[in-house]
């Protein structure tokens, strides 16, 4: 059985965020993580939005990197997580750099490194699809363009057919 490359991704992707639900809610962090919902029990889509739209506010509201940074790996978590009824993987990816750019030691963590490399892929699998949308736009465009030239020169067939009856019944006329 085939199956696609984006539907593998998504796949591992899926399987990587059980595996880093542990280091998520706190088990892996340098500082303090402040007290978050445990992800197994966010799981509508007022659940996904409210968290995100919180910890997003707190993001504001801490100054330091080294504040932010757990609330980067949360957000790359909801955004990213199975349940979400409206995953946001670019957005994920976005996190999961802002927590390495404060952490870069915590690039030798192969779960952490695994998720990053999966959503990387996940964002050219998804720049190669706007891409080939985009030809596939200018494709039919194209279609329908010569559609429309293939329609016009029928017309003028049809028109010449006609024309070339009329002039063959009027010389018959004339001899």
């Amino acid at each position: 059985m085939r199956y696609s490359a984006a539907g593998l991704l998504l796949t591992a992707t899926l399987l990587l965020v059980f595996q880093l639900q542990g280091c998520i809610t706190g088990g892996g962090m340098q500082q303090k993580a402040p007290a978050y919902r445990s992800l197994h029990d966010i799981r509508t889509p007022e659940d996904f939005g409210a968290e995100i739209t919180g910890l997003e506010g707190k993001l504001i509201a801490f100054g330091t990197p080294e504040q932010k940074a757990p609330i980067h790996l949360r957000l790359a978590a909801l955004h990213s997580h199975y349940l979400n009824p409206a995953p946001d993987y670019a957005e994920a990816l976005k996190h999961l750099r802002a927590y390495f750019s404060v952490y870069p030691q915590k690039a030798e963590d192969p779960g952490l490194m695994s998720w990053l490399k999966v959503l990387e892929k996940l964002d050219a699998t998804r720049e190669t699809l706007r891409e080939a949308e985009r030809k596939n736009e200018m494709v039919e465009a194209e279609k329908r363009r010569l559609v429309q030239q293939a329609e016009s020169m029928q017309e003028t067939i049809e028109r010449l057919k006609r024309l070339d009856i009329r002039l063959e019944q009027k010389r018959r006329q004339m001899h």
